[in-house]
Formats: structure tokens, C-alpha cells, sequence
């Protein structure tokens, strides 16, 4: 699912990094299911497989990766580089 690490969760579909925001468990530890403030994807749900994840960006590409939250997306922002945190290649989905 959605990796943790010492920057926050990662977004398994589109890699976007969310420091604040544990998309599996809220302040007591119970389980919920977030929405990427990037992609709009529900973690748990359209990121459970592989396939799904992969279903999921590419869709979010080709409609062109609006956010789901435009107010959080960066000044400088660069769909490669975000995709990079989750060790996807941008080129193995464009012109598909």
C-alpha cells in the first residue's frame, strides 16, 4: 500500500509525498482510507493491488494529473520527479 517514511506517506498511484496525513490509520490508530490530496486516489482501495495502482496512474496521467486538491500542489512541481519517490518512469506511460 501507501509507503511511510521519515518525509510522510507516499501515494502509492502518483508518488506524492504528504507529511501530515497517514492515509491507514487515524490519531488512534484505527483504520481509514485517505484520499491523495494529488491524485484523488483512496488509498486502501484504488492502490490494493498492483495492477489497480497501475490502472489508477495511468488514468490519472492521461486525464492530466489534476489535482485533487490544486491549493497543496507546489510552485515548482514535476510529475517525474514525484513519480520517482515510488520508482515509476514517466516515459512508460506517456503515449500509451
Amino acid at each position: 500500500m501507501t509507503q511511510q517514511t521519515e518525509q510522510g506517506y507516499i501515494c502509492r498511484v502518483c508518488g506524492y509525498r504528504n507529511p501530515d496525513h497517514n492515509p491507514f490509520r487515524d490519531e488512534t490508530g484505527t483504520s481509514v482510507h485517505g484520499i491523495c490530496a494529488c491524485c484523488g486516489s483512496e488509498s486502501g482501495y484504488e492502490d490494493s493491488t498492483p495492477e489497480s495502482t497501475k490502472v489508477n496512474r495511468r488514468r490519472w496521467i492521461q486525464e492530466g494529473t489534476k489535482w485533487f486538491h490544486p491549493e497543496l500542489k507546489p510552485e515548482n512541481w514535476d510529475l517525474a520527479t514525484q513519480l520517482h519517490n515510488i520508482g515509476v518512469d514517466l516515459k512508460d506511460y506517456q503515449n500509451n
